[in-house]
């Protein structure tokens, strides 16, 4: 619980500080909020020592020396001849998928010596111990596969809620956790969302230059080309206490030497290319301009703060409209942006259920368990990844609706899928780790408790493989692939429930 309400904390304070501050100011409050954790600890060490239970050593304890032979040497030895054949000759032949890098291939070569140690550790164990070793590897699976799922948040679910969900935020949302939602929100944006009026963007054919405003860093000779491209924009030097109204200052970017700011094609770690901006970190910005254009509202000349896009999304913005839906689109005041909720707020979705929900769900099963109605463990595992296959259904439902991401969708399929997802976490996140002490003998519970976190860290790596191609799929068959694979290791462990409970009835401790 404790983990969760810093979890909630954190996503609302980050937004917060990001929209106030800055992506700088961020990052330091990340590592303020670490030192004070540590303050803590400190602290209270004297109070913590005594309660800490030192280790045990006990005959026929697994060493490091028999970790490192067994399953660490090999595990390193086959990762690394992985990501050569997948470099050197999957690659190199135009055979390795979109989107799979030789990385991802080592890991994966890395784990299979580390599955087949797991694997024959059930069968070689003495006969007593055999049951609740063999019944790790379903466990291990479900952690795997369940944590693969569920951190997607930081980056599918967020790159979902960025730019598939509806993010126009109510008058009722503090500020602090509202964001301008500039030009590339508005192409899938609902018929009903105001357009900015053409007159605050300055269309451009090259993306670099668009790409160079976007990240707030330019040289001179890039601030002359947009300035050559329409004889109605100013270039306005903004002074450290500039008084300028805000609709020109927001707009601002800091201007450095030529040649200072480079701009280059890269590979990203799936494979999919993009332009970076590029500026040495000892180079200071000579200053701050804003691209400032004259326009009438209400008879008044006003001065406005110009967005620079790229040409290929201006016309998305206005030309797709009208073929989308027949209309020209109403528009809002020049140097006027709606306002958009931060993306990383929905991550907080998570933790808030996890908070919510825990009390709900465990006087629930108190409840059956009253009534002679016990869920087992296994049970409740098989329940979590059913849950978690739902969700995934649930996503899938949206991304059909979204038009394969042509159209944004309402939060609240968001808010679904967490929901539903955090009742999934409920049933199988806290039974892992203490089954997996529960069934396994004493010498060997560090080894299988870090199989747990290693099932763990494999899910994790494979969830950053899944946010990396999310965007080469349609919605629907991305979500539907992973609730495919959630479906299948429900079913493995509904098969395998029976065993298990008889594994956790054998290891259970009378008293």
């Amino acid at each position: 619980m404790g983990i969760n309400i810093g979890a909630l904390v954190a996503n609302l304070m980050a937004a917060a500080v990001r929209n106030e501050l800055g992506w700088l100011w961020t990052f330091r409050a990340a590592a303020i909020g670490l030192l004070v954790s540590l303050a803590i600890l400190l602290i209270n060490w004297k109070r913590l020592e005594p309660a800490d239970r030192q280790p045990e050593r006990n005959e026929g304890d697994t060493g490091f020396g028999e970790v490192f032979g067994k399953i660490l040497g090999p595990a390193v030895v086959v990762g690394v001849l992985g990501y050569f054949f997948a470099k050197s000759v999957l690659a190199a032949n135009g055979m390795l998928p979109p989107g799979l890098r030789p990385a991802v291939v080592g890991f994966l070569f890395g784990m299979t010596p580390v599955i087949w140690f797991f694997v024959k550790l059930g069968r070689t164990a003495p006969e007593p111990e055999r049951p609740g070793l063999k019944a790790l590897l379903p466990i291990y699976i479900a952690g795997g596969t369940f944590f693969m799922i569920l951190h997607l948040n930081g980056s599918a679910m967020t790159q979902w809620a960025r730019d598939t969900t509806a993010r126009e935020a109510p008058e009722a949302v503090p500020s602090i956790w509202k964001e301008e939602a500039l030009a590339s929100y508005y192409p899938t944006a609902n018929e009903d969302v105001a357009r900015p009026d053409p007159r605050s963007l300055l269309p451009v054919s090259d993306a670099a230059l668009a790409l160079q405003f976007g990240q707030q860093r330019m040289d001179h000779a890039a601030v002359d080309a947009i300035a050559a491209l329409d004889p109605g924009i100013s270039v306005v030097e903004i002074a450290p206490e500039s008084t300028l109204d805000p609709i020109v200052t927001s707009r601002a970017v800091k201007v450095f030497a030529n040649g200072t700011v480079t701009t280059k094609e890269v590979e990203g770690a799936h494979g999919e290319k993009s332009i970076v901006v590029e500026v040495p970190d000892s180079a200071v910005p000579d200053k701050r301009v804003a691209f400032v254009r004259e326009v009438e509202v209400d008879g008044k000349t006003q001065q406005i703060g110009v967005a620079v896009v790229e040409q290929g999304l201006y016309d998305k913005l206005y030309d797709g409209y009208q073929q989308r839906y027949g209309h020209e689109p109403a528009l809002m005041a020049p140097g006027v942006y709606a306002k958009a909720i931060n993306s990383e707020i929905y991550q907080s979705l998570n933790a808030f259920f996890v908070i919510l929900l825990t009390p709900l769900l465990v006087g629930f099963w108190a409840w059956l368990a009253n009534r002679g109605k016990e869920v087992s463990v296994a049970r409740k595992l098989v329940i979590g990844m059913v849950m978690t296959s739902v969700s995934l259904l649930f996503m899938a439902l949206a991304g059909w609706l979204s038009e394969d991401g042509v159209e944004r969708v309402s939060w609240l399929w968001l808010g679904g899928f967490y929901a539903v997802v955090t009742i999934g976490e409920l049933c199988l996140s806290p039974m892992g780790l203490s089954l997996v002490t529960r069934l396994t003998p004493p010498r060997l519970v560090g080894l299988t408790m870090g199989g747990w976190f290693l099932a763990t860290a494999f899910g994790n790596n494979l969830s950053g493989f899944l946010g990396g191609i999310q965007g080469m799929m349609k919605p629907e068959l991305f979500f539907l692939m992973l609730a495919g694979a959630s479906a299948l290791v429900a079913v493995f462990l509904r098969f395998k429930q029976p065993s298990l409970d008889a594994a956790i009835r054998g290891q259970r401790k009378p008293g």
